[in-house]
């Protein structure tokens, strides 16, 4: 398969298109204003306890999702590092983070560090296996 026309090429060629209709955009902001966090832990319990087939197949998309997101955002980095100022990147954060529920996050950092120590030795596995240095000098 063509791997340039696969779901994010075809998410790309449409958003170009939408990106150019301010009708969408008013939209967009208008559902953008319309987040309503305090229903998340509803929507997390109805994914994972509705149907676990469904969940289970959302969860062995992990690896595409992460190398996605993880490909998105060494662009999303690299473009803020050529494009934008330290003092502009600095005044942006703060008033983000004005308005992040610190608490919260903290707890997710939290309950983050402990699952990260549970699955350390797999963790630790693959980073060996991913070693720029393996196999050099065997």
């Amino acid at each position: 398969m063509d791997q340039s026309r696969g779901l994010i090429d075809a998410a790309n060629r449409t958003l170009e298109e939408l990106l150019s209709r301010p009708v969408f955009k008013d939209s967009l902001r208008s559902m953008i204003k319309n987040i309503d966090p305090e229903s998340t832990r509803r929507l997390v319990n109805t994914i994972m306890w509705k149907d676990q087939e469904v969940f289970l197949a959302l969860l062995g998309s992990i690896p595409l999702v992460a190398n996605t997101l993880i490909t998105a955002l060494d662009e999303l980095l690299a473009q803020m590092d050529q494009k934008f100022t330290p003092e502009l990147l600095k005044g942006f954060t703060e008033s983000i983070l004005a308005d992040i529920d610190l608490k919260k996050a903290l707890s997710v950092v939290s309950r983050l560090q402990d699952l990260i120590k549970e699955l350390s030795p797999a963790l630790n596995k693959a980073l060996e296996n991913a070693s720029p240095d393996k196999g050099k000098g065997d």
